[in-house]
């Protein structure tokens, strides 16, 4: 299941000419991936990480881009 949901966001990303999937981070810590209208977890997000996928995860109340913070 986790693969076919990195394939999927590989393929929307290579369709957007590679920008990066945005990943909104909501209050207590629910990431929510609105281009798969789905949440994903911390584990995904490091299997992504680990597989190349690029993408940006965002504090949804400030914009603040906090992917470093969360992976650290």
């Amino acid at each position: 299941m986790y693969a076919r949901l990195a394939q999927r966001h590989r393929s929307i990303a290579m369709q957007a000419q590679q920008q990066p999937i945005l990943i909104k981070c909501y209050a207590g810590s629910r990431l929510y991936d609105p281009a798969a209208a789905r949440y994903v977890t911390l584990e995904q997000l490091r299997r992504w990480q680990a597989e190349g996928v690029s993408f940006a995860v965002i504090d949804a109340r400030t914009g603040a881009d906090i992917r470093r913070v969360l992976l650290a």
